[in-house]
């Protein structure tokens, strides 16, 4: 009872608190000293001797001293596991450390053991944590290489597969995944593309893979092609050999067309039948040009049967091409074969289809120069074509803006002209440069052919200047000896006119019909019914009469009074109802009458707006003005749109 409330009254720290050495000491004297002293007591009362009490008094030292011993060596065995404990943790941690590429970790020494001990296992699962990790990434990339490498046949990334990689490592092996993506992308588009190209020209030739690779490439599973390197230039070997196939059967083809089509011009074929036919064989398969090399066969052979068509249009065809390349005449007469006649012979249809070619494969290779020189010739024919209706009077009735349309043509011409001449002369010399030749349009260089073009206009022009003075010479003799019609310019439209003229008043009337209503032309005295002619019956006409009081007469018409009974019915009575029509020579009298009527004393008191009274009664050739230049019908300023421009100049120098 005693040992245990010794053991209950000495308890004074809990497991919590730290108890210091020095109490602890203190508290082990007071426990020692009251065991003691129980012990004396215990003793006394048994009634030991004196040795008995020395032994046991050494038994109780020898039990503390084993008790205090097996203590420290039990505390000493924890001290160095704890130690060996911190040394295992170290080295791992150190080799960790170096696998993962970070520095070592080094703990406080001011630690206490256990705290060291505790700090160096969370360093050390924190990098076995790390560990893990890059071990994981590691192995999921190198699953992704492998797939991309095996596609690709690109080698891999050198990487150890055992060994924990580095954060660049890592880096730089995501990178390289990345990069084969790419490619590997880029490679299938470029796959998919041309294989689809392949298959499209073997769909147009009508053709079929016939190696290996070319089914490997043309599979129905994409994926199962390799895109390695080799592959990929075999492919586009392939694609280059599949094109150079349908540019062949096109050549072919073309070739085939271009016969065909001679032969069928040759034999008159009709257009409806060649369509009909290029409509069903008109395409790259092996078929459609198997079916248009028996046509040829068959037409080659029927051609021979119609040599006398063949030759003829052949000959057409020539005289086409001449010209096309402007042959000038010289060179036209020393092909024999065009000049044979009545002869059609497979030689001279041979003859004939090598001058075609030769002219046909010259055009071909020169076809922008001669080009060029048609378009100047159609520009120098339109400019032709507008200066011949500058010189058409008619032009300037019904134009509804033709004439604004024929001007801006005209501008356009005269500007263009000469840009294009430049131009053509350039390119001539460039050509001839390069081609060591001279170019010639019909056997003449370009600069003489351009002068000669328009030296011919000129030509033309003045010949139809001739032409019409010619004309007018000769209608102005013409209307000397049988008379003339007055020209009447055309009426204004929307120009009212009297009905009848029976509603006109009496000296209106007279003074127009002297001249034409709303005109500017001038009257030939002429025109007037003469004196000697035969009145007008006007018995059974009903006229209308206008009548004047002398005292408002002017004394003008007094002579003319004297005559009242011989010209008031033609002058002051008006036929209703008749259809009026101009006067002429031919239907009032002889030059003769006219003359007279000049010459008489009663012609002095007519008003004449083209012989003045002195002059004499029978004007000559050269006195007499034709109406055609009298009568203007062009304004002045519709001709000044029309001059002519000078000869032997071309069209940049008189621009």
């Amino acid at each position: 009872m005693a040992a245990t409330s010794t053991g209950t009254k000495f308890k004074i720290a809990n497991k919590n608190e730290n108890m210091p050495a020095d109490t602890l000491s203190q508290v082990l004297n007071e426990v020692v000293e009251t065991s003691l002293q129980q012990l004396e007591s215990i003793w006394n009362e048994i009634g030991f001797a004196a040795d008995q009490r020395s032994e046991r008094c050494n038994s109780v030292l020898q039990h503390v001293e084993s008790l205090f011993e097996d203590m420290v060596q039990q505390e000493t065995d924890v001290k160095d596991t704890l130690i060996g404990k911190i040394t295992d943790i170290k080295e791992k941690l150190k080799i960790l450390s170096k696998e993962l590429s970070v520095p070592v970790y080094e703990p406080d020494s001011k630690q206490t053991m256990l705290q060291c001990r505790k700090d160096l296992l969370h360093h050390l699962e924190t990098l076995t944590k790390q560990k893990h990790t890059r071990m994981v990434a590691l192995k999921n990339l190198i699953d992704q290489e492998k797939i991309l490498c095996d596609r690709t046949k690109i080698p891999p990334f050198q990487i150890s597969h055992s060994s924990i990689p580095s954060d660049d490592d890592l880096a730089e092996y995501e990178k390289h995944i990345e990069e084969l993506t790419i490619e590997q992308n880029k490679r299938f588009a470029t796959f998919t593309i041309i294989r689809e190209q392949i298959q499209e020209v073997f769909k147009q030739i009508d053709d079929s893979p016939s190696t290996v690779f070319e089914r490997q490439a043309l599979a129905d599973d994409e994926k199962d092609f390799i895109l390695s390197s080799e592959n990929m230039t075999a492919l586009n070997n392939l694609q280059i050999e599949v094109i150079e196939r349908k540019a062949k059967a096109e050549e072919k083809l073309l070739a085939m067309k271009n016969r065909l089509h001679v032969l069928w011009q040759r034999l008159e074929t009709p257009g409806e039948t060649r369509e009909e036919f290029w409509e069903k064989h008109g395409t790259l398969k092996q078929e459609n040009l198997k079916t248009v090399n028996e046509e040829i066969l068959r037409l080659e052979a029927l051609k021979h049967t119609q040599m006398e068509k063949v030759v003829t249009s052949m000959k057409r065809e020539l005289e086409r091409w001449w010209k096309v390349c402007f042959t000038p005449t010289e060179l036209q007469d020393e092909c024999s074969a065009f000049k044979t006649e009545g002869v059609f012979t497979d030689e001279i249809a041979d003859a004939l289809e090598a001058e075609i070619n030769n002219l046909q494969g010259f055009y071909e290779r020169h076809k922008n120069l001669y080009s060029q020189v048609r378009q100047w010739e159609e520009i120098l024919e339109e400019y032709t074509v507008l200066e011949k209706k500058a010189t058409d009077p008619n032009r300037f009735n019904n134009r509804g803006g033709a004439l604004l349309q024929e001007e801006k043509a005209r501008k356009r011409i005269i500007k263009e002209l000469p840009k294009l001449e430049a131009n053509l002369q350039e390119l001539i010399n460039k050509w001839e440069e390069e081609q060591k030749l001279k170019f010639s349009i019909y056997g003449m260089e370009f600069s003489e052919y351009v002068t000669q073009r328009y030296k011919t206009i000129q030509d033309e022009r003045e010949r139809e200047k001739e032409q019409r003075q010619k004309s007018r010479a000769l209608q102005m003799e013409s209307d000397m000896k049988f008379g003339t019609k007055p020209a009447m310019t055309p009426k204004k439209r929307g120009a009212r006119m009297p009905i009848t003229p029976s509603m006109m008043v009496v000296n209106k009337t007279r003074r127009r019909s002297q001249s034409t209503p709303r005109g500017k032309a001038k009257i030939i005295p002429g025109v007037r019914t003469p004196l000697s002619a035969t009145r007008i019956n006007t018995t059974n006409m009903n006229v209308t009469t206008k009548s004047t009081t002398p005292r408002r007469k002017s004394n003008r018409y007094r002579p003319w009074d004297k005559n009242a009974d011989r010209t008031n019915k033609l002058l002051h009575k008006t036929i209703r109802g008749g259809v009026q029509k101009d006067a002429s020579f031919g239907s009032t009298g002889s030059y003769n009458e006219f003359a007279k009527t000049l010459n008489s004393v009663e012609r002095m008191n007519y008003r004449s707006s083209i012989i003045e009274p002195a002059q004499s009664p029978c004007p000559t050739k050269s006195k007499l003005t034709p109406i055609s230049q009298s009568v203007s019908h062009t304004p002045k300023s519709k001709l000044a749109s029309a001059q002519r421009m000078p000869a032997h100049t071309p069209m940049s120098t008189r621009l």
